[in-house]
């Protein structure tokens, strides 16, 4: 389990990216992790990136509901939070202080078979598994950062994918894929590597929830290997094909990539806003009240015939949220939406918009194809974890994420049908405002 981070400062303004295997990073406790850094860098608040891989089988943290073991936090746990939130504070100031000359390359390519739409329709239902005739966003962004001596410095890798090979049968804390190919970009390049969780709402690894360890290291070693090819391939500056003369007894014409002469862009920039995320319409009193009856009634049940915890202590999540917002809805508080920070941050011509939920595939994508950004990179599970937010196609089909989930984020309602496009408009809005100069050009070209 690790904190990984990335300062970059372009002279003006610097950037932390901090890749971490935690479930989340979120709530109030999320931005005190935020604001420490910041104040430890020296940098604005909104220009610290915090993502969150989401691994399953982690110690819990605090900003969102426990799923498993004791519902009530305890003291050990407590100190856990209190340690992890030093670690990452301590990971971005030990990164600003190797502060040293660089250059930066992007490149991309993708990881086939290896992780599929998780939204798989059953008997007239949809339940989590495997749906291959649906979205699947198996893009790895890479940004290779190395120094001017040529040594690596630092890989960034974002990919999108549930980490959930490892399941959790397996009593033991785990980075899952993750952490293997970390392991191995290290190995080949001798620099650090940093893993960022992209739109991974709706993807699994096409073999989940392994009951024993050791089947994640082929994503993760699958993974290194596309995202190294991807590094191989990141240029640091701009070059074009020039035939160069070249004198032979057989006609030969050599061709190289040549420097075109152009600066690197090393711009730094980053922006955030708070958005107002809409909720559907909360229970009414008597139907929050008649779940919460029958809730507690098939836990008690449960717990008397002397079924074991691993059986009743799940419906007690439910039980427990059911009873949090029937007060809500009781006295007047229940909430009708949720803030949350959308941020994008650039690094030359590169952009990388956050969320702060589990956002599905298929909004990153959007993203990434109407992006003005040269090399646009899309996440979740940044900065917070606010829930599930599905494209508006699937709430028809029903399912955990669209009806259920809410629940587990301490939510009332699942969101409003139309929070991913809200979303998706502002990821594109924060991006237009770091780059203006690609205003320009597509002005021109209409």
């Amino acid at each position: 389990m690790e904190a990984t981070a990335v300062v970059l400062d372009d002279g003006q303004r610097r950037v932390a990216i901090l890749g971490i295997d935690l479930a989340a990073v979120s709530g109030k406790w999320g931005q005190s992790i935020r604001e420490r850094i910041a104040t430890e860098l020296d940098c604005p608040y909104h220009h610290v990136l915090l993502n969150a891989q989401h691994t399953h089988a982690g110690p819990p943290v605090p900003g969102w509901t426990k799923l498993g073991g004791d519902p009530d936090w305890n003291e050990i746990e407590t100190r856990y939070s209190d340690a992890v939130t030093d670690t990452l504070v301590s990971a971005a100031r030990v990164a600003a202080d190797a502060l040293r000359p660089a250059r930066i390359g992007f490149a991309r390519t993708t990881l086939d078979d290896m992780t599929v739409n998780r939204r798989q329709r059953h008997e007239g239902a949809t339940i989590l598994g495997w749906n291959p005739k649906e979205a699947c966003d198996r893009d790895v962004a890479v940004v290779r950062i190395d120094g001017t001596d040529g040594r690596s410095l630092a890989t960034i890798v974002a990919f999108a994918c549930h980490p959930v090979v490892v399941g959790p049968e397996v009593p033991e804390a785990s980075s899952d894929f993750v952490g293997p190919m970390r392991t191995r970009i290290r190995d080949w390049t001798g620099g650090e590597c940093v893993f960022l969780q992209g739109c991974a709402g709706n993807i699994l690894p096409f073999e989940a929830f392994y009951d024993h360890a050791g089947p994640e290291n082929l994503l993760g070693e699958r993974l290194a290997l596309a995202a190294l090819a991807a590094r191989a391939m990141a240029k640091f500056e701009p070059t074009k094909p020039e035939e160069v003369p070249f004198a032979s007894a057989v006609p030969i014409a050599i061709w190289r990539h040549i420097p075109t002469g152009e600066s690197q862009d090393t711009t730094i920039a980053a922006s955030e806003r708070r958005v107002s995320v809409p909720l559907m319409s909360p229970p009414k009193l008597h139907e929050i009240q008649a779940l919460r009856r029958e809730l507690e009634t098939r836990v008690a049940t449960l717990q008397g015939e002397g079924a074991p915890r691993t059986v009743w202590n799940p419906v007690v999540v439910h039980a427990r949220w059911a009873r949090a917002v029937e007060q809500r809805v009781e006295d007047g508080t229940v909430e009708h939406s949720v803030e949350a920070p959308v941020q994008a941050i650039r690094v030359g011509s590169a952009c990388i918009t956050a969320w702060p939920c589990e956002p599905f595939c298929e909004l990153g994508i959007e993203v990434r194809e109407r992006s003005v950004a040269p090399f646009p990179i899309t996440l979740g599970y940044s900065n917070d974890l606010i829930g599930y937010v599905p494209t508006s196609r699937e709430y028809q089909f029903g399912g955990y994420e669209p009806a259920l989930s809410q629940r587990h984020f301490g939510k009332p309602a699942p969101y409003a049908m139309h929070a991913a496009n809200l979303l998706v408009e502002e990821a594109l809005a924060l991006t237009l405002s770091l780059f203006p100069e690609r205003i320009s050009v597509d002005k021109q070209h209409g």
